[in-house]
């Protein structure tokens, strides 16, 4: 059984709004309306980066494992586009700094459960 997920203390409109923007980004995108429909169901009242995993797809009925794949890379790249968004609004020690971060991050262990 997973664990639940940790709520780090975001209110339910911080999260609905996520919510709101993962699945207009994913929209934008090109993913068909009933992958988004079950998507949707699966977010509801999680942490939108960490509820979307292959397993969990595979929960909510996204059968394919190349359905599956393609929402993962979507979603890992909607999220590196915020994440260079956000690096470029940083003042330079700080963008330095959370690029350094970023790449030590990149570069630790896959932790194995």
């Amino acid at each position: 059984p997973a664990a639940a997920p940790v709520n780090f203390g975001r209110s339910e409109l911080v999260d609905k709004m996520l919510r709101d923007s993962v699945m207009e980004s994913l929209a934008d995108r090109g993913l068909p309306q009933w992958l988004l429909n079950r998507l949707e169901s699966r977010l509801e009242g999680d942490s939108v980066l960490d509820a979307i995993t292959d397993e969990g797809l595979e929960e909510v009925g996204v059968r394919h494992p190349l359905h599956r794949r393609r929402v993962i890379r979507e979603l890992e790249a909607i999220q590196a586009e915020r994440s260079a968004a956000a690096l470029r609004e940083l003042p330079a020690e700080e963008e330095f700094a959370a690029r350094r971060r970023l790449r030590r991050a990149r570069r630790a262990p896959p932790v194995s459960e």
